[in-house]
């Protein structure tokens, strides 16, 4: 079976529509290659191809090249756009099931595919909408407003509209009034109803199966329709009119609704009618019945609305599908359906004319929110006020619904109750309904005609002094507001920074107008107070906010001025007081008399507890009275005048790679821990420029603040830190105190801006003193970048390319991972200058030439060599083909034919030619030219014994008679060689020299020899000094003459006459003579035979050799030679390679078989020609190598670069001294002491700061700041009655920021206590920025020089955690544009931080790295091994669609859970949030989980928050953004709405809305340690054929990646676990060689760019690694700078759990076999300290798990879904006293006790040990462990009856029964009673039940 695997998304079904809006018919295709068994090879795969074809040919078959795939990894296929002809779609007429199939084959193998599968696809007709399960969004599409049809029925309702006097034009929206929309669409209704157009019925199922629809052409021609048909018709014509439109479908009927002011709904479908309805009954939209058109008396429009919103009606939610809102369908790019329609005369009604419109229901005027305007800087100012500030009846503070969360009190002195709220009274609730005065059998009437006092407010009045407020309200109604009023305030005030819980004292109720019969209530006084609860146990109590001042509806003083030019503005600052606090009584009477003159306004005594928030009220304020101010901004004027263009500055940013080069550790101030990414943001940040910093999930944005803040204050710059969530405040504030950088901080988040915290914050900078000197911290920042330095210079040096582009380090990865199978070494000399390569350009020749070389070899390796060797030419072209063979066939040829004649000619001498060689050929030639040597002369005198010598002496004759000849020439006088023979010139010379004795004798001397001379026959001399010359010459004679005597015999030397010359030429003669016979001697095997021949041929037969057979052999033997040659030097010149010692015949057979195989000459031409190039390149060892058979030719580049880097490695380490003098033991110790050193000027650098800081806070006591800080001296010298902070902050001025040059403060607080034209901040840094609005933001960003937008763009939108009307996860809000989004857009200048450092486990940010992030975080490997730390919790739920939207069972579920977590002894130090995707899902869990909290109230500790430990949170998408905690448990709440439903709906809530990916994106990411997905659906269940939304397919993504973990994400595929990817052969040499020590090795341990080289696993728990082998490759070298390599990167692993060890490349090159046992020591040591670490702990009792509690989930079964006021759960607070039991436990009463429990036990859970069976029945009683003690009395209790497997044994396992007994039972897996198992309570017949489960899984895989 094939182990490959194709994976894609398919359509269900296509069409045209589908087609035109770019659906894919596959998707996100991926091969993956499946390694089943662990024990078989599995080898790469090469050169494959994916193939899909169409059956029947309508799509062109798409083919995908994939180079290679690797066991266990999976490859991305592109997506293609695969479309059909638009002929075959518009023309098809009935659905077509169309097969697709895909094919994988390897390209060389076509006839056998290596995977084969197909997919059916239906593909629907054009005008076909495939319903609720195919498409749904498609509907759209059907919606055609350019048709003539639609045009006429347009023109048409233009016409009655300009009859009825409403103008002619059909605008849309642009009256701005509701009234033109609803008399454009009644102006619709009358035209189509004059259409006289007939109804049919849809066919069943339609909503959920689809429907042939009738466009509006068909509708013109038939005059027919269905509800549907009608419904798209309707749509069609509103679009054309520029009108919204909604299509609603229940299950048998279809209808249409649209738009009467410029909206729509956020999603596109929606199946929850409440959404409906509420816009409906606002008046915003409104739906008619569209198929009442079609009745023969054809009723009113209102009537056909009113038919409609009954369809929508609570009672007729069971039939309702959903609505599908088209102009949200056109943002998301749906297009109407592209048809030809053939144009036609118009259609017009003859009644038109007669047609009168109806009069417009009362309808609400449009607010200037949703009226439609031109953007101008006036109207965008404008628009930002009214979102600050909502006076329309959707804002409570002006219409408070009696259906509103609240609690109604009753209090008949509301005067009195707000004076004991001043005086900090804390109040209790009592119910109306508990009250005595209730009683029934009790009359108030007869009281009070008795008593003259009304029994309720007298009860009341005496609670109100006990500090009771009565609620109008029943038990279990207050109890739930009032935890609802809790959660809520709690959860506002962290998310928005401000109160929203107040007390409203009186309500104005009042009218739109004088006749309404509708009245509104505003609340007047708003006394500010806190719900307090110690808790889930207690009741919760009222106390007012002691800080916050009452204050009156500031809202309702800007509405009344406003609407009604009512005047209450001098209520807006401070209220008038009486003794205690507020004059309730005068406020009252002030309004009363306001309103007096008002019809339909009355002042209305009451009181409620609500929430309300005008918390944005100043900021409105601050924008509408300052806005000039804040523009002085050069960012908040370009977002207010010109946000579309793009924002002018000049920036610049230092690059991550270049850190070190350009920023000195004395220039940059980091006191806590900060990456590459993270630096160049604070370096960024004390730079004048603004800019965007992205911070993806868990990437350190808050200590990035934090050291941006302390790197700007070190610098003199003030800061503004703006966070809306408390929490981003409090974690950045929480790292400077840490560091005690907190005296500089001013914290003024709503909530802490009490007078009294400014005040003590304030006192304390200004008490804040230094003495301390900077200059330590100097030497240690100097001392760090040089160590830095130094690093670097060793990384540079092993990392940086040579000029062959080659570093040291990848020379040496090459060597060690080919040092086994180096067969090939280079022999370049010493030197790098010895190299015949040059540059990266000649190492790529060298490579091309030594794979040139091997593919070279590969084609002739078959060949044969030893002929085709003959062949060296190193060009080949078929000219010289032709000409090499006809040059191999002559020679041929002329061998063949020369035979004979040498064999002939050699018999002369008696040699035996058999098979002549060219040297032979030579010998013969010099035979041949003796013979002619010998017919011009004879020969004998060079033959003979002594013929060198003789030659030489003839020589010396000839060189001797050749001087005697010039000796006697120059004599003259007569002399000659015989004369001077004679002539006795010794004895003249004695007279000469006897005569120079004496001068007389001198004079006679002269003539007696001349007389002498005479006589002998010399002429007369003229000189005597002749006689010296006479005497030479005759020595030269009588040379001469002794040399004569050997050659006078053979007639050389012919006497005296002989002459030189022919002396020389005749020894020149003998000497080639002599030659010659040498040469030809080696013919013979005996020498002195062929020495007889030539005598006897040459010498004695000399006379007659002219005419001998000899001399006619001769000549045909030159002439068969001539002949032989002029072949052999053809052949030579076609490059036949030619040996003298090679027999001719062999050649003959040689070049047969070349010529034979003239074809290959080709490929061993080119062989040759490489081998050429190989020499060139001094690479013979290669081509040797190759002919050897040592390598194989497609190893050819490998060894020839393996080569090389061996050459290469030393020679490059000996270049760079970085690397020669390299040491591990110093470089291992220079690391620690960079460690050391960077931690320790991290840990100074604050303290630093501090001096700085503390030594530029003015001394506020001294006269010289007297003036300045005048006014603050005098408030820290008072007890109380303060200046507001506001006031002191305006006294005080820039001054203030002398004192804390940082504030920390929200944007309300900004607008509450910074005066506009405060601008004194050089940095505005905002956090969280995604989710805060531009209108929100410019007034913080104003009050600074620049700014630094710090958010997530694929995180939160902005959440109006204030909403007036919405609920958190209302579908019916859009989401807002952020300050984030608005900077991006104008082009801020954008840094994303890259470390991610939150998950514990890799897998907790895979999904959001891979989906959001382009993979571009760097992420950390855990130290464990397991596969995944997000997994899925299957819960059968089901989901109360509608008022409930909740889920109980899910909730049961995570509740029970997180109890179990909190009980467990290990899992309880893990903090916990709850995540749900609305916020019903949200409130049942909290119910749950009160009701768990009091039952179990050991768990109410982790619910309360400390300085060490977070609490458990419960929150929904909206609010969880920047929470995190260890373990995340989201609940999706959503599901089937039947038990064991297996569909479900599409609609997923607030994911639904476009941009709900960033919701699903921040919801993921929180939690540091785990997620456990809840989840009452699987992926499977997620139709993406009835959604478009991209979120709910990333939720199904995530889904089946918590359901298979990382395998479900193909980009981290090829992290698989056990299989091999190394990062160089050097980590692959090492992994291999650890192997063979016995190591199990897993390689680069990681999923993102980040990987750890080698992790080694725990020998004694596999799922652990026991540490990690870092070498220096590019992991280690990738890192930015010597911080994030050589610290950062360390300290986050050991923080997981890694133990590192590391492998220096050069140590492992000098001496590998050390480097590796070093390693083995090392990780050797590791293991035995572990081991004996665990003993150690083995050895300890450690507590074991409690009994986890069951929650009552009383009053939430299924039929309560609905009731949300039921959610607040009762329980029996019943405990058993567990310590009385834990004393009764050794008891001899207790044992019938301990035996029952056994019993029980062992029936739920057969086949334990003895142990486990202790350790429950320990825990049933309330102990945390067992004992020895225990079990011995345990034992016989339960042995007497139970069934024992091994009795005796501790190992003892038991069964209820003796009969129950087996020896194996099947595995139960790991958690089969609801928690998780150690192996060690594994019962020894399940263990074997487990092995024999893998044995058979094994030989299934294996077969």
């Amino acid at each position: 079976m094939s182990r490959l695997k194709l994976s894609y998304r398919n359509i269900s079904t296509y069409s045209l529509p589908a087609q035109q809006n770019s659906y894919r018919l596959f998707e996100n295709l991926r091969l993956g290659y499946d390694e089943t068994t662990e024990d078989e090879d599995h080898p790469i795969l090469r050169d494959l191809t994916v193939k899909l074809e169409c059956e029947g040919g309508e799509l062109l078959s798409e083919t995908w090249e994939i180079g290679q795939i690797s066991p266990s990894q999976y490859v991305k296929l592109q997506d293609r756009s695969l479309r059909f002809s638009h002929d075959f779609l518009i023309n098809l007429s009935d659905e077509m099931p169309i097969t697709f199939s895909f094919t994988v084959y390897a390209q060389q193998n076509h006839s056998a595919p290596l995977l084969s599968q197909s997919e059916e696809i239906t593909v629907l007709p054009a005008n076909f909408w495939g319903g609720e399960t195919r498409q749904p969004e498609l509907l759209a599409s059907f919606v055609k407003p350019n048709g003539v049809y639609v045009e006429s029925l347009v023109k048409q309702v233009t016409e009655l509209l300009e009859a009825n006097g409403l103008g002619r034009q059909a605008d849309g929206y642009q009256s701005n009034t509701r009234e033109k929309p609803y008399a454009m669409s009644a102006a619709l209704w009358s035209v189509i109803s004059s259409q006289r157009i007939s109804y049919v019925s849809p066919p069943p199922s339609y909503a959920e199966q689809g429907q042939l629809v009738r466009l509006a052409p068909d509708i013109s021609n038939s005059k027919m329709g269905a509800c549907l048909d009608l419904s798209l018709l309707f749509a069609s014509c509103f679009e054309l009119m520029g009108l919204n439109t909604v299509v609603a479908l229940t299950n048998d009927h279809a209808f249409v609704g649209v738009w009467l002011i410029d909206n729509m709904f956020p999603l596109l479908t929606n199946d929850d009618p409440m959404e409906l309805r509420k816009r409906v009954d606002a008046r915003d939209l409104i739906l008619f019945e569209s198929t009442m058109v079609t009745n023969s008396t054809v009723p009113t429009f209102l009537q056909a609305c009113d038919y409609a919103r009954a369809l929508i009606s609570e009672d007729n939610e069971g039939s309702f599908v959903y609505a599908i809102d088209i102009a949200q369908a056109r943002a998301r790019k749906i297009k109407p359906l592209a048809t030809i329609e053939d144009r036609a005369e118009e259609i017009t009604s003859d009644q038109k004319d007669s047609l009168e419109l109806p009069p417009p229901p009362p309808l609400p005027p449009v607010s200037m929110d949703e009226r439609k305007v031109d953007e101008t800087p006036e109207t965008r100012i404008d628009t930002w006020q009214r979102k600050l500030l909502d006076l329309t009846k959707r804002n409570p503070l002006l219409s408070f619904k009696d259906r509103s969360q609240g609690v109604r009190i009753f209090c008949p002195d509301i005067g009195q109750m707000e004076d004991q709220l001043a005086d900090n009274a804390l109040f209790t609730f009592e119910s109306s309904e508990v009250s005595p005065v209730n009683d029934r059998e009790r009359s108030a009437e007869s009281f009070r005609l008795t008593t003259g006092d009304d029994i309720h407010v007298e009860y009341a009045t005496r609670q109100l002094e006990k500090n009771i407020l009565i609620a109008n309200m029943p038990s279990k109604k207050v109890e739930t507001t009032l935890i609802n009023l809790f959660r809520k305030a709690k959860n506002d005030l962290e998310e928005g920074g401000a109160n929203t819980l107040f007390l409203a004292l009186g309500m104005l109720s009042w009218k739109e107008t004088p006749h309404d019969a509708k009245s509104y209530k505003a609340p007047l006084i708003l006394i500010p107070v806190q719900l307090e609860r110690k808790s889930a146990r207690a009741p919760i109590k009222l106390r007012q906010l002691q800080d916050d001042e009452p204050l009156f509806n500031l809202t309702l003083i800007e509405f009344l001025n406003t609407e009604h030019a009512i005047d209450l503005s001098y209520l807006r600052d401070e209220l008038p007081e009486d003794e205690s606090g507020v004059d309730v009584s005068l406020v009252w009477r002030n309004v009363r008399e306001a309103i007096a003159e008002q019809p339909g306004f009355e002042l209305v005594e009451e009181c409620v507890l609500a929430s309300f928030s005008f918390a944005k009220y100043l900021m409105w304020k601050d924008l509408r009275d300052r806005i000039q101010d804040l523009k002085e901004n050069p960012f908040v004027a370009h977002l207010v005048d010109k946000p579309q263009e793009a924002y002018q500055q000049d920036a610049s940013f230092i690059l991550r790679d270049q850190l070190d080069q350009k920023i000195d550790p004395k220039d940059i101030y980091l006191p806590l821990n900060c990456d590459s990414s993270q630096m160049v943001a604070v370096e960024a940040s004390s730079r004048q420029q603004d800019f965007v910093l992205e911070g993806p999930p868990g990437t350190g944005k808050s200590e990035t603040i934090a050291n941006m803040i302390a790197n700007n204050l070190a610098k003199s710059r003030k800061v503004l830190f703006v966070a809306e969530k408390i929490a981003a405040l409090h974690v950045v504030y929480r790292r400077l105190e840490k560091i005690h950088l907190d005296p500089f901080v001013l914290e003024l988040h709503s909530n802490k801006a009490n007078k009294k915290a400014v005040l003590d914050q304030l006192r304390r900078s200004a008490d804040k003193r230094s003495e301390k000197s900077s200059d330590e911290w100097l030497v240690a920042a100097n001392d760090l970048r040089t160590k830095r330095d130094r690093l670097n210079v060793f990384v540079t040096a092993l990392h940086e390319d040579s000029e062959f582009g080659i570093s040291p380090r990848a020379a040496i990865a090459r060597v060690a991972g080919y040092q086994n199978s180096r067969k090939v070494e280079l022999t370049w000399g010493m030197s790098l200058e010895d190299s015949p390569v040059r540059g990266v350009q000649g190492y790529e020749d060298f490579k091309y030439v030594a794979k040139a070389a091997g593919i070279a070899f590969g084609d002739v390796c078959n060949l044969d060599a030893s002929s085709f060797k003959l062949v060296d030419a190193i060009s080949w072209s078929y000219s010289w083909q032709n000409s090499f063979v006809a040059a191999a066939n002559s020679f041929i040829a002329s061998v063949e034919e020369s035979a004979p004649v040498l064999r002939a000619f050699a018999d002369h001498f008696s040699v035996d030619l058999q098979s002549p060689t060219f040297a032979q050929l030579k010998q013969l030639g010099a035979l041949s030219e003796l013979v002619a040597i010998a017919l011009e002369q004879p020969i004998e005198f060079a033959l003979g014994p002594d013929v060198t010598k003789k030659l030489d002496s003839l020589g010396k004759l000839a060189e001797g008679k050749s001087a005697l000849d010039a000796s006697l020439t120059k004599i003259a006088h007569g002399a000659s060689a015989p004369l001077l023979a004679k002539t006795p010139v010794e004895d003249w010379i004695v007279i000469l020299e006897e005569a120079q004795e004496s001068w007389w004798k001198k004079i006679f001397i002269k003539g007696k020899l001349n007389k002498l001379a005479r006589s002998a026959g010399y002429q007369k001399f003229s000189e005597l000094d002749i006689l010296y010359a006479l005497r030479d010459a005759k020595l030269l004679v009588a040379d001469v003459q002794a040399l004569s005597q050997e050659f006078e015999t053979h007639d050389i030397w012919k006497g005296w006459d002989s002459q030189a010359p022919e002396l020389m030429a005749t020894q020149a003669q003998g000497r080639k003579i002599h030659s010659l016979v040498k040469q030809a001697i080696g013919l013979a095997d005996e020498p002195m035979e062929l020495l007889v021949a030539i005598k006897a041929k040459l010498v004695d037969g000399r006379e007659f050799l002219e005419v001998s057979k000899l001399h006619g052999d001769m000549q045909k033997f030159e002439a068969a030679l001539q002949k032989l040659y002029s072949s052999t030097s053809e052949a030579t010149n076609m490059g036949i390679n030619l040996d003298e010692s090679v027999p001719l015949e062999a050649y003959q057979s040689k070049l047969r078989t070349i010529v034979s195989h003239e074809k290959q000459l080709k490929p061993w031409v080119e062989w040759v020609a490489a081998k050429k190039r190989c020499e060139e390149l001094r690479l013979q060892p290669l081509c040797e190598a190759l002919e050897s058979g040592v390598i194989l030719s497609e190893d050819a580049q490998d060894q020839a670069t393996t080569a090389f880097c061996a050459w290469l490695a030393p020679r490059l380490i000996d270049d760079r001294e970085p690397l020669r003098s390299f040491k591990v033991s110093e470089h291992n110790a220079l690391l620690e002491e960079f460690r050391q050193l960077d931690e320790q000027v991290a840990d100074t650098t604050a303290e630093y700061i501090s001096t700085i800081l503390a030594n530029k806070t003015p001394d506020i006591k001294s006269k010289e700041h007297a003036k300045t800080f005048g006014t603050l001296a005098r408030e820290l010298q008072k007890k109380t009655r303060h200046k507001p902070v506001r006031a002191l902050f305006e006294d005080m001025g820039a001054r203030l920021l002398d004192l804390c040059p940082c504030m920390m403060m929200s944007p309300l607080s900004v607008a509450q206590f910074l005066p506009s034209d405060f601008n004194a901040f050089d940095l505005v840094i905002f956090d969280e920025a995604s989710q805060m609005t531009t209108w929100d933001s410019v007034g913080s960003i104003a009050r600074g020089k620049n700014v630094i937008v710090v958010g997530d763009p694929k995180q939160m939108p902005p959440t109006n955690f204030f909403s007036t009307s919405a609920g958190y996860d209302d579908l019916d809000e859009e989401d807002l544009e952020s300050i984030l989004d608005q900077a991006l857009a104008a082009g801020l200048p954008h840094l994303r931080l890259m470390g991610h450092y939150r998950s514990k486990h890799e897998t907790l940010i895979a999904f959001s790295n891979s989906k959001y992030y382009e993979n571009s975080l760097v992420t950390y490997p855990s130290s464990d091994t397991k596969q995944s730390a997000v997994t899925l919790h299957r819960v059968d739920g089901v989901y109360a669609k509608g008022k409930g939207r909740n889920n109980p069972i899910e909730a049961k579920a995570v509740v029970e859970e997180v109890v179990r977590r909190l009980r467990h002894p290990r899992l309880s130090g893990q903090t916990l949030g709850i995540v749900t995707l609305n916020s019903d899902q949200q409130r049942t869990i909290e119910d749950l989980l009160d009701n768990a909290r009091r039952s179990s109230p050991e768990i109410e500790q982790y619910f309360q928050s400390g300085e060490d430990f977070d609490p458990v949170f419960v929150k929904n998408l909206e609010s969880v953004q920047g929470d995190e905690r260890d373990v995340i448990m989201f609940s999706m709440g959503y599901g089937p709405t039947e038990p064991g439903g297996k569909t479900m709906s599409m609609n997923f809530g607030p994911l639904n809305k476009s941009g709900g990916e960033r919701r699903l994106n921040v919801a993921i990411t929180r939690a540091t340690t785990e997620v456990v997905v809840f989840s009452s659906f699987d992926s499977s269940m997620i139709d993406l054929s009835r959604t478009s939304a991209t979120a709910i397919e990333h939720l199904k993504h995530y889904l089946e990646f918590a359901e298979k973990g990382p395998i479900a994400l193909a980009e981290q595929s090829t992290a698989a676990h056990d299989v091999d990817q190394f990062d160089s052969d050097f980590e692959q040499a090492v992994a291999w060689a650890l192997r063979d020590l016995g190591w199990k090795v897993q390689t680069q341990i990681g999923v993102s760019k980040f990987r750890v080289d080698l992790g080694i696993v725990h020998p004694d728990s596999p799922g652990l690694y026991l540490a990690g082998v870092e070498c220096d490759g590019a992991t280690y070298h990738g890192s930015p700078s010597a911080r994030d390599r050589d610290r950062t990167r360390q300290a986050v692993l050991e923080n997981l759990g890694w133990r590192l060890v590391r492998l220096w490349s050069t140590d492992y090159f000098r001496d590998p076999e050390s480097a590796i046992q070093q390693i083995h020591d090392r990780l050797s040591e590791i293991l035995a300290d572990d081991r004996s670490r665990r003993e150690e702990e083995a050895s300890i009792d450690v507590d074991m798990l409690v009994d986890e509690p069951s929650i009552s989930t009383d009053g939430l079964e299924l039929e309560a879904y609905a009731a949300a006021e039921d959610r607040i759960v009762d329980v029996e607070h019943a405990e058993e006293d567990q310590n009385t039991l834990a004393n009764l436990y050794f008891e001899e009463s207790h044992k019938p006790q301990l035996i029952e429990m056994a019993k029980s036990i062992l029936s739920e859970r057969p086949c334990i040990t003895k142990k486990a069976l202790a350790l429950e029945i320990a825990q049933r009683h309330g102990l945390r462990r067992t004992s020895k003690k225990q079990l011995e009395h345990l034992a016989p209790l339960v042995e007497a009856w139970a069934g024992i497997l091994s009795p005796g044994l501790e190992e003892s396992v038991y069964w209820v029964s003796p009969d129950d007994v087996v020896e194996v039972i099947p595995w139960r897996g790991l958690s089969p009673f609801g928690y998780e198992r150690d192996w060690s309570e594994i019962a020894k017949p399940e263990a074997i039940g487990l092995a024999l489960e893998a044995v058979d899984l094994h030989r299934k895989l294996t077969h």
